[in-house]
C-alpha cells in the first residue's frame, strides 16, 4: 500500500525522488512511503546530518526543525 521510492543525489547537488518499481506508479494517494537508499547515499546523508549536529552545536533533546521537500508536489 506504500508507495515506492527511491532518493538519489544528483550531479548538480540536489536530491531528487523517483519511483523504485515503475509497475508500480506512485500516484500520491498512498498512505505512506518507503524509500530504497543505497549505502553510499545513506551514508552521505548521515554524514551530512552528522556535520550539521556539530555545526550548529546541538546537544542532546535541542529541539530543531527540518523540512524535506515533499514528493508528491512533483509527482506528474
Amino acid at each position: 500500500m506504500c508507495a515506492e521510492i527511491v532518493p538519489l543525489f544528483e550531479d548538480d547537488g540536489k536530491w531528487r525522488v523517483y519511483e523504485a518499481d515503475p509497475s508500480r506508479p506512485v500516484t500520491g494517494t498512498e498512505p505512506c512511503a518507503r524509500g530504497h537508499v543505497n549505502l553510499d547515499q545513506n551514508t552521505l546523508a548521515g554524514t551530512a546530518y552528522s556535520n550539521l549536529i556539530q555545526n550548529m552545536r546541538l546537544i542532546e533533546k535541542n529541539p530543531f526543525y527540518l523540512t524535506v521537500p515533499d514528493y508528491f508536489d512533483t509527482v506528474e
